[in-house]
């Protein structure tokens, strides 16, 4: 019973995150060859390098245009960037959507702790943030 109560509740959250998909490509007038990058509330170190990598992620990955979403304020993005601040509520919601399925062609998630923890590579071998970004989270396969 609690298995089946925990998995109600995970597939009710993703139902809102793709509900606020579903209203956001409306506001937006999203284009599936844009892309989605899904920075939740992270470390300020790592929002500080993805605004100062995004030229040339946006270079590497061939983005036209990009959509940044983040529940909390991102300074000194690129004029092909929509930077568009989400609540907290509708950010986890998106990401249990995210796990789920894969709702858009091109998105990325700049986080180390959602949608799946990945913060305790950073030092390991000399991984710094910007490798993260460039050869994880951006990588040029794909």
């Amino acid at each position: 019973m609690q298995l089946s109560n925990t998995l109600s509740e995970h597939f009710a959250l993703a139902r809102k995150g793709h509900d606020f998909w579903i209203r956001f490509k409306k506001e937006i007038s999203w284009k599936d060859d844009w892309s989605l990058i899904i920075v939740p509330n992270e470390k300020t170190e790592l929002r500080e390098a993805l605004i100062r990598l995004l030229p040339e992620i946006m270079h590497r990955k061939y983005m036209i245009q990009s959509v940044i979403i983040s529940d909390c304020e991102l300074e000194g993005c690129p004029g092909n960037v929509i930077n568009k601040l989400i609540s907290t509520e509708d950010m986890l919601a998106l990401l249990k959507y995210y796990r789920l399925c894969q709702f858009a062609s091109n998105v990325y998630v700049v986080s180390f702790e959602m949608p799946f923890g990945n913060e305790g590579m950073i030092g390991v071998k000399g991984v710094t943030i910007d490798n993260y970004l460039l050869d994880s989270v951006f990588t040029e396969r794909g």
